[in-house]
């Protein structure tokens, strides 16, 4: 393990609005008792990922997963945040969870709970850990989500980090450099030793790691199909959570969303939005008052949408999110909706409830833009 790697300290450069908002899967040891690095390492990591305003995904275990989430929900509640926006917890049916905020997901007990919290994460975190850290270790990097163990914190973390070292030539981590990956190895003996190296990673390792993969994901534009996202800035957590949940899709190059945060800076920015719009393969509407309510999506989107439908070789998807008068648009008439409408998905009875409705919604839009692939590449 290294003994003292340099680490640099950069102002924080993390996304904070709620589209663009980046995941982290914080995986380690779930005992009761834990030794004090992964103490000091869970706390300084929590906070720091509130402070920097990333999301948290975690399995709702006890000892690391309640460490950090206890300190993340500390700052984001000191800065007068809703949790709700910024926590995802999975767990299975029978597991008893200790905070009672933020969005929780059911699974199946058994691998599922080490496995299916990377549906919603960007990147994944592993302090300490013993055996089904080292599981999710395995599942993200089959997977090609980044992989960032704090090796310093022993146990599943230092085997994982031992063998992303000895591995670096063949499967180095996106974005970073492997003397700064071995940052991570530096021997956590205070309570300052592990503010350094979660800074280190939080600060510099994420930002870079995620920049690289969201790079390499606009590298596939031109074969990955292309999703436009309509919706109403007023809409925006239904987008990001939408977003989340098309993460491994995404990085397996099945499809590529775009929604007009992406908008690249410096340019005009309703050339690029159209030019989104003819080339997308296909489009999702977030469909609420405020979305009927916006003049640009009833007069330019919408008119474009259907010019695309008509001309075939274009799928609209839509799903209802509030009670609305969505009959008075032509188009949402003829397409039929891609989620129940009967109940709007703000008013489903919990949060797992619309997240479930989501869940099936991206599966579908998935199908599709994987089967219209693979017919457009046959035909060529």
């Amino acid at each position: 393990m290294s003994d003292s790697p340099s680490i640099e300290s950069d102002a924080p450069r993390a996304h904070s609005s709620a589209v663009t908002r980046r995941w982290i899967l914080v995986v380690g040891t779930g005992e009761y008792r834990l030794p004090k690095s992964e103490l000091w390492a869970a706390k300084a990591l929590g906070r720091l990922l509130a402070e920097r305003r990333y999301g948290l995904v975690t399995g709702a275990w006890h000892g690391v997963d309640h460490c950090v989430t206890d300190s993340f929900l500390e700052t984001l509640r000191e800065a007068g945040l809703n949790p709700d926006e910024y926590l995802i917890q999975v767990a299975s049916p029978d597991r008893k969870v200790h905070f009672q905020c933020g969005k929780m997901q059911r699974t199946s007990p058994g691998a599922m709970e080490w496995l299916e919290p990377q549906r919603y994460a960007d990147a994944l975190v592993l302090i300490g850990g013993k055996g089904g850290t080292l599981d999710a270790w395995f599942g993200a990097l089959h997977d090609g989500l980044p992989r960032l163990p704090l090796g310093g914190t022993g146990r599943d973390a230092e085997t994982a980090f031992k063998n992303t070292v000895r591995l670096w030539e063949l499967i180095p981590v996106p974005g970073i450099s492997k003397a700064q990956f071995e940052a991570l190895g530096c021997e956590i003996n205070s309570e300052a030793d592990a503010l350094r190296v979660t800074t280190h990673l939080v600060d510099n390792l994420l930002v870079d790691t995620l920049t690289a993969v969201d790079s390499r994901s606009r590298g596939t534009l031109g074969t990955a199909p292309s999703l436009f996202i309509s919706y109403s800035r007023k809409d925006a957590e239904w987008v990001s959570r939408l977003r989340t949940l098309m993460n491994p899709l995404e990085r397996s190059g099945l499809v590529s969303s775009w929604v007009d945060s992406d908008i690249e800076k410096g340019l005009p920015w309703e050339p690029q939005l159209l030019q989104r719009v003819e080339h997308s393969s296909a489009a999702l509407l977030m469909v609420s008052p405020n979305f009927l309510n916006s003049e640009y999506v009833r007069t330019k989107e919408i008119p474009a949408f259907q010019r695309r439908l008509d001309a075939g070789n274009f799928r609209v998807f839509w799903i209802l999110l509030e009670t609305c008068d969505w009959q008075s648009v032509e188009l949402l008439r003829k397409v039929q909706a891609s989620d129940g409408i009967d109940v709007p998905l703000a008013q489903c009875r919990s949060a797992a409830d619309s997240q479930c409705r989501l869940i099936e919604v991206v599966s579908s839009v998935g199908r599709w833009l994987d089967i219209s692939q693979r017919t457009r590449t046959s035909n060529q």
